[in-house]
């Protein structure tokens, strides 16, 4: 489920609103002294009619376009006097790569007597946006829910069923949304009359974790629950999927002495042995499981010993790292790789991974800057191979130099490449951390942006070759 982070507030309403704010501000711990946090007393399930309901703030998501939303009072939903309008920048604006924030109330509310966030949209072109609530300014996600609406030219109401509103006693996120560009172009759309209804026609289908799969997962590494969603059927008889936080759910595991599961659904390793973990939503069991054969306590990398002076990082908590643009990207649509990237805490030290699944090719991009290497002499990287060692085992890795005109144009353009074999050997063990050295033999490495990962005996991702592998200390060095 996707994080975002909240960097400024601004005002949302204009002086006929009403609305008192100072942007900028944060909440003082002392303003909610007298307040009951078990239940508010605050009931309304008004978001926007018109206007704001009282006590709502705005604050933007970092990255976003501080000034992509506003108050329209020209263009409303049923002849309403206004509505919510939300800017889209095309790609490359300066003033941020998205349009989006979440509005919260100040106070918290009692939404337990609702059962869906309902509003009326419309957009100058059709676009799918993000709709959620749950999300505060805080950066508080425990009972976030959302999805994904694909908005039209003509206004329509759309519904956001909630997954358990006996958990939304005091909720503050009332309200968050989110849209980038469609194909490098922005828009316009609106938002209108944004309320939480009890409907009786929106109706639970069912809540699925693991995507509703049963599948087995080998290896010492912490595991987040993945797939976490909820089913509705809707009042205009269509179904709405639900992306939905873990704080909904009661996750179990049938062998605690082995394997333990958080109420974020994180499942922490204890001793070597086989456990599956279910889940309830509510008192309805949720469709899907996770067997998980723990292979014992986590066992650390080699810590590395190379002056950092010699180093350039790519990924590693001991150097520091250059800018990366993604760890996990290059060839869509074809790549089939997923992230589960986890972090491990010893006392005060966090020490974070990288984790592939269902692997068959992945880049690391680092082009913004691009890296000059000319003095370093090799790559290295650590890597843990969970479960068995395939079969099919051979490992390319290319490092790509982008060129004087900076952009990767691949074997068509100025790009130098090198590319590394890593062949099966009495090295390359399962179940244990191995070390990855190769020697960086370009002509030109000063312009280096791109470190592409193959499975090259399984390109098809057809269960023969390496299927999953963990990473960490990435980085270049010069002996």
């Amino acid at each position: 489920m996707k994080k975002y982070s909240i960097i400024k507030l601004r005002k949302i309403g204009f002086a006929l609103m009403g609305l008192l704010f100072v942007p900028g501000c944060q909440n003082d711990d002392a303003d909610l002294k007298s307040i009951d946090t078990t239940v508010a007393e605050n009931k309304s399930g008004d978001v926007f009619i018109d206007t704001f309901s009282s006590g709502l703030d705005y604050a933007a998501f970092g990255g976003s376009d501080l000034f992509g939303f506003q108050v329209d009072n020209k263009v409303a939903y049923n002849g309403s006097a206004a509505s919510m309008r939300f800017d889209v920048p095309n790609v490359g604006d300066p003033d941020g790569g998205f349009t989006g924030g979440a509005f919260f109330s100040v106070g918290g509310r009692n939404l337990t007597g609702y059962n869906v966030l309902t509003f009326w949209a419309k957009g100058l072109q059709a676009a799918t946006i993000e709709i959620g609530f749950g999300l505060d300014n805080t950066g508080s996600q425990d009972y976030k829910a959302s999805c994904t609406q694909k908005i039209s030219t003509t206004w329509k109401k759309y519904y956001l069923p909630i997954p358990d509103a006996s958990k939304l006693k005091f909720e503050k996120g009332l309200l968050y949304v989110s849209a980038g560009a469609k194909n490098t172009d922005g828009y316009t759309f609106w938002l209108d009359e944004v309320k939480y209804e009890n409907l009786v026609d929106v109706i639970f289908q069912e809540a699925l974790i693991n995507s509703g799969q049963n599948t087995t997962k080998t290896g010492p590494a912490p595991l987040t629950i993945p797939g976490l969603t909820t089913k509705y059927s809707l009042p205009n008889g269509g179904t709405q999927i639900v992306n939905t936080s873990p704080d909904y759910y009661d996750f179990s595991s049938d062998n605690v002495a082995v394997v333990n599961v958080t109420a974020k659904g994180v499942v922490e390793k204890l001793i070597a042995g086989t456990a599956t973990i279910t889940a309830k939503l509510g008192s309805v069991d949720a469709v899907g499981s996770i067997k998980v054969v723990s292979t014992g306590a986590f066992v650390f990398p080699p810590v590395p010993t190379r002056p950092q002076a010699n180093v350039v990082a790519v990924f590693s908590d001991f150097y520091p790292s250059i800018n990366v643009d993604f760890f996990n990207g290059f060839w869509a649509p074809f790549q089939t790789t997923l992230s589960n990237d986890f972090e491990i805490k010893v006392g005060d030290k966090v020490d974070k991974f990288l984790n592939y699944t269902k692997f068959n090719f992945v880049g690391h991009q680092f082009a913004n800057p691009l890296v000059d290497l000319s003095e370093m002499t090799h790559l290295h990287f650590d890597m843990y191979i969970p479960g068995a060692l395939p079969s099919n085992f051979d490992f390319l890795v290319t490092v790509s130099d982008f060129g004087p005109n900076g952009t990767n144009d691949g074997t068509t353009g100025d790009d130098t490449r090198v590319q590394l074999f890593v062949p099966k050997s009495d090295k390359i063990k399962a179940n244990e951390w191995i070390t990855i050295e190769l020697p960086l033999n370009m002509s030109k490495k000063n312009r280096v942006g791109l470190i592409i990962y193959e499975n090259i005996n399984d390109p098809g991702n057809v269960k023969r070759g390496l299927q999953e592998f963990y990473m960490d200390n990435v980085y270049f060095y010069k002996e």
